[in-house]
């Protein structure tokens, strides 16, 4: 059973968080409230600290550690600039062309390679070619697509920085009063 005490995190001021877009931004606070979950869930494995007859517990770099991670994969999710299926397709290109530079394929062989239908893999190279991951050599009424795999380009991905972003702003001053969970 937990009990309702407040969390004050130490490290607040070595915390990191990217702010480059807008999203990251908003999930600042989601971060600091995922720290402060975590080390809520753990209330029985710390002392309780009091404060003017207050109770509350301390944020571990344990709990850090998780929610970095936690937090990892949830921003990679949601800051990829591709949706999930079309990013799977990119991935099988990547093993399809073992990274060779300057391979060309056709829709056909990314088809067989990848056993999907005709209609999902036009949908995705379209997309693909479309956000530049994949360069067209050929291709247009009556002809047969020829598509470019650029490993540099493939490999970008937005994401989640952990502790090399900037700094956050804190939720409680250093000396301030503390925040309830």
């Amino acid at each position: 059973m937990l009990k309702p005490l407040f969390v004050v995190n130490p490290y607040v001021d070595e915390l990191t968080f990217p702010d480059t877009l807008t999203r990251m931004r908003r999930d600042h606070m989601k971060y600091l409230t995922l720290i402060r979950a975590i080390a809520l869930l753990h209330q029985h494995q710390r002392p309780v600290l009091y404060d003017r007859g207050v109770p509350y517990i301390e944020v571990a770099r344990e709990d850090i550690a998780t929610a970095d991670r936690l937090m990892q994969e949830l921003m990679r999710r949601s800051l990829d600039d591709l949706p999930p299926q079309t990013r799977r397709l990119l991935e099988l290109i990547g093993e399809m062309t073992a990274g060779r530079e300057g391979f060309q394929f056709s829709r056909r062989d990314v088809r067989a390679y990848a056993g999907w239908g005709a209609t999902q893999i036009r949908i995705h190279l379209d997309r693909l070619q479309e956000m530049e991951y994949l360069i067209a050599q050929r291709g247009g009424r009556g002809q047969t697509f020829l598509y470019e795999y650029d490993a540099r380009l493939a490999g970008r991905r937005a994401g989640w920085r952990g502790q090399n972003g900037p700094k956050t702003a804190t939720s409680r001053g250093p000396r301030g009063p503390l925040k309830p969970p």
